[in-house]
């Protein structure tokens, strides 16, 4: 978990400075680091809770946020700018 799952201090640079609001920061985190640990997109409905719940520690999130995109272009969006 820590040596797949942890954000580097550039990738926690990247995400604060470029993407808007917390649930969003958040969803960019999983899509980035599932993406870099299995080297394809997967849904975050099939993220274990263990990852989202490292995730959430490091970003200093509230562990009541649900990750999840309320628009498929913002998901794609993300996803190019992973890729």
């Amino acid at each position: 978990l820590e040596t797949c799952y942890t954000l580097t201090e550039e990738e926690l640079a990247y995400i604060e400075k470029r993407i808007r609001g917390n649930r969003l920061r958040f969803n960019f985190a999983i899509q980035l680091k599932t993406f870099q640990n299995l080297g394809y997109f997967v849904g975050i409905n099939v993220v274990p809770q263990v990852i989202l719940k490292h995730l959430k520690k490091q970003m200093s999130l509230s562990h009541n946020l649900k990750p999840g995109y309320e628009h498929q272009k913002t998901l794609s969006r993300h996803r190019i700018t992973i890729r």
